[in-house]
């Protein structure tokens, strides 16, 4: 019987604007194979104003109680707290879904550390289409991955390219190139902006030798990412155009669908294309 099958018990780390959007579209879907078990922030109140919001009302709990009381949690609070979310589920051998993928491309040695305790480590294509593409051109010789991100100035504040430029990104008037190197130091300068960056890396060349450009528009209305791919397999394009997300700027609206996406597939065990 439908009543009886048993969910996946899922614990959202981070409460902010894509922790809250996903745990709200799980709770609204009655067929969902998931349920939202636990709510954690470091900010309690966050916690507690998103557990009030969610039915079947979930637990606020610390990062360790989560760790016990879930099958699987997902971390949407921010690079810096990857590691230790990453340790908690690691001590219960249970399952993560890293959003904040930058971390994982700071820290090699953790992927292996999944890989060791064969717990399972997973991270949403999130805001970008074609990853599926470039992981088929990976298994033979992939001579370029070039990607191109255009956004408005407002989607980019905050991060430490400003800070380091002394430059209030309000004053870009003018569709400007602020930025062409390598992923690894695009993640470095703008590490809540740019997560597109760290997945295809992740997927492709790795950070060093996957090349990104970053486009401050003022005149978009979106956020665009274009993936270039050259390999023995041939090439392909794919443009992507994202919505921002109304609660946060600086994400997309389809980051928070790919995770839950994800996360049903997980939940079912079932897996379309590579």
């Amino acid at each position: 019987m439908a009543g009886l099958v048993k969910k996946m018990k899922v614990g959202i780390v981070g409460c902010g604007a894509i922790g809250s959007q996903l745990a709200r579209a799980v709770s609204r879907d009655a067929q969902s194979p998931l349920r939202i078990q636990t709510v954690t922030d470091s900010q309690e109140q966050k916690a507690h104003t998103l557990a009030k919001k969610i039915r079947p009302r979930p637990v606020c709990a610390s990062l360790t109680q989560a760790a016990v009381l879930c099958d699987i949690l997902v971390e949407a609070a921010g690079q810096s707290a990857v590691l230790d979310i990453a340790n908690a589920v690691l001590e219960n051998k249970k399952q993560l879904l890293v959003l904040s993928i930058g971390a994982l491309v700071g820290n090699p040695g953790l992927i292996k550390m999944f890989q060791k305790k064969r717990c399972g480590l997973f991270f949403p294509s999130g805001a970008i289409s074609g990853l599926d593409a470039l992981k088929a051109g990976a298994t033979g010789s992939l001579r370029s991955v070039r990607l191109i991100t255009r956004k408005h100035p407002r989607s980019l504040a905050g991060a430490p390219y400003f800070l380091k430029k002394r430059m209030n990104p309000e004053t870009i008037k003018t569709v400007t190139r602020i930025f062409s190197g390598s992923a690894a130091h695009a993640i470095q300068l703008f590490p809540a902006n740019i997560n597109v960056a760290a997945a295809v890396s992740l997927v492709g060349l790795g950070a060093k030798k996957t090349r990104v450009e970053i486009i401050a528009d003022p005149h978009t209305r979106r956020n665009t990412h274009t993936l270039q791919v050259q390999g023995e397999f041939g090439r392909f394009t794919t443009v992507t155009e994202n919505l921002p997300s109304r609660e946060n700027p600086k994400t997309s609206m389809l980051a928070a669908a790919a995770a839950l996406a994800l996360l049903n597939a997980i939940a079912r065990e079932e897996r379309f294309g590579t």
